[in-house]
């Protein structure tokens, strides 16, 4: 291809200058989550010769070979893509214009992450004695492995350790609101009439990477249990 450049009065053709393929990607960060088998990928834009078409994300799992690259639609420089490796996923981008692929970007490995804290909506005394009633929101970040159950521990009177964690019968991981009615008995105070009982719910993910994620959360007075009136 070639252009007029203007020489005096006379305009004469001169080579136009080629288009440069872009450079690598620089600082790709990988985020596990926000849902199962998921990770975010967020990378600084390639430096270009010209406009910048899009980016090429390379996959390989678990440490194997890199798969054929995903091929993004655009040029935003943040994608969500699957993982399929039961540990972890490497990564790496190549920037895509009119004159080719550039380099790839260095590779960063992505691994599942802890899910973030449940979100306690409500607690309530009873329905029976020695009960609290909790209610939640699922997390809003998986960690990027399936939420396999629910657990939490009480606290009585704010003041001293924490009893548990328990798990949370009837719980559904994979539920986005729930309530179940928790034991607020502590193992160094049996029972709770009349007093102020602490709970923490925390969300587990399970596999070869099992970790948990806790935080305090609200406080409730626990219901009455019966009281026995002796006979004069």
């Amino acid at each position: 291809m070639t252009v007029l450049a203007l020489v005096g009065s006379i305009a004469v053709a001169a080579p136009a200058t080629a288009m440069d393929v872009p450079s690598a990607p620089q600082n790709l960060v990988v985020t596990a989550g926000p849902k199962v088998g998921q990770m975010v990928l967020d990378w600084d834009a390639a430096a270009v010769g010209g406009p910048l078409v899009r980016y090429k994300i390379g996959i390989a799992a678990d440490g194997g070979a890199f798969a054929a690259p995903i091929v993004t639609p655009n040029s935003n420089t943040k994608a969500t893509v699957n993982c399929a490796g039961v540990v972890s996923c490497d990564y790496r981008v190549a920037a895509v214009n009119a004159a080719g692929t550039g380099p790839n970007s260095s590779v960063t490995t992505g691994t599942w992450s802890v899910p973030s804290a449940p979100n306690v909506t409500k607690v309530s005394a009873g329905p029976g004695a020695n009960q609290l009633t909790v209610a939640w929101k699922a997390p809003k970040s998986t960690g990027g492995q399936a939420i396999s159950a629910y657990l939490y521990d009480v606290q009585v009177n704010s003041a001293g350790s924490w009893s548990g964690p328990f798990v949370i019968a009837g719980a559904s991981p994979g539920a986005l609101n729930q309530s179940a009615p928790l034991s607020c008995a502590s193992s160094a105070r049996t029972g709770c009439t009349r007093r102020t009982t602490s709970v923490r719910v925390w969300s587990a993910t399970r596999g070869r990477v099992c970790t948990c994620f806790r935080e305090l959360l609200r406080s409730a007075v626990c219901s009455r249990g019966p009281r026995l009136v002796p006979r004069r």
